[in-house]
């Protein structure tokens, strides 16, 4: 029976494996939920993970996939002190996971409004 179960899961695996391949978009998806799986498994067992950690251009040219010189081509799509802030001259910081949730639906900004929204009611209750 394990000698099945193992042949099963492999054929599972492979078929997965050809799912991502024809579809990007799916595997950033898949990349995103696994993030936020992580960060919740995190807060259960006692952590506390930020759920909107901030990072470089280095952080943000991996999501993207593109070079970190490209960043600043992106901050026309993006709201300042929002998706990033200029903490002093030179320096700027992205809040990483509205970052890839834009990736994630770039197409749909329905879909990206809601986490913007999700966000600022975060932001409020740090403030608050």
């Amino acid at each position: 029976m394990l000698n099945n179960t193992t042949e099963l899961l492999q054929q599972i695996s492979v078929q997965l494996n050809q799912v991502l391949d024809r579809n990007q978009h799916l595997e950033q998806r898949v990349a995103y939920l696994t993030d936020q799986v992580d960060t919740l498994c995190e807060r259960l067992d006692g952590k506390s993970a930020d759920p909107y950690p901030i990072g470089g251009k280095e952080n943000v040219a991996k999501i993207l996939g593109v070079q970190p010189n490209s960043v600043r081509n992106y901050h026309r799509f993006w709201q300042k002190d929002l998706h990033y802030t200029k903490p002093s001259p030179g320096k700027t910081v992205y809040n990483l996971t509205l970052i890839k949730d834009w990736q994630l639906n770039r197409g749909k900004p329905e879909l990206h409004i809601r986490a913007v929204e999700a966000y600022a009611r975060y932001d409020q209750k740090l403030r608050a």
